[in-house]
């Protein structure tokens, strides 16, 4: 009878070790395991079909998330496009004027469109999309802006003193 005893805890074991690992593969986001049922009903077979449950209701919500995730890259995406017009506009505009004081008004609304644009492109590119690298910003802002005043009169170069990891 000792034996008896010692195969099924063995066997309860098993199960018990079956269950963990199928919860270990949802952590990872690995929703294709799911605990086998004996039909013993018994306390093992309650926990493995909660699992399995909780293991659909976590796919579900997965594929719920990367769905507003591709849709909100797509919303950045759009403004970022948007954005480009307008700039694309005010360069156009910005041809027919002769009086500098509005052509310096037009190329600071540009340079200010063009930073926003910049804002939702790096959005758009980065994988978490509710920040970015201030560092890559910085730098490729003021390249940005140097190439709209830049002129062979005014040469401007940059010292940058950024640390990294600083969204």
């Amino acid at each position: 009878m000792a034996e008896k005893k010692n195969n099924t805890s063995l066997s309860q074991d098993s199960r018990a070790n079956e269950i963990l690992e199928v919860i270990l593969s949802f952590a990872r986001l690995d929703f294709s395991r799911k605990v086998t049922i004996s039909k013993d009903d018994d306390v093992l077979d309650g926990i493995g079909s909660g699992v399995n449950m909780l293991g659909e209701e976590l796919k579900h919500s997965a594929l719920s998330l990367k769905e507003k995730e591709h849709l909100l890259k797509e919303i950045h995406h759009r403004v970022k496009n948007n954005l480009q017009i307008v700039s694309s506009l005010l360069n156009l505009q910005s041809e027919s004027i002769v009086d500098e004081k509005y052509l310096g008004l037009i190329k600071e609304s540009h340079n200010r469109i063009n930073s926003m644009a910049l804002v939702h492109e790096m959005l758009y590119k980065s994988k978490d999309l509710s920040k970015i690298e201030l560092k890559e910003y910085i730098e490729v802002l003021s390249s940005s802006v140097n190439m709209s005043y830049s002129s062979p009169a005014k040469e401007i170069s940059f010292k940058y003193n950024i640390q990294s990891g600083i969204f």
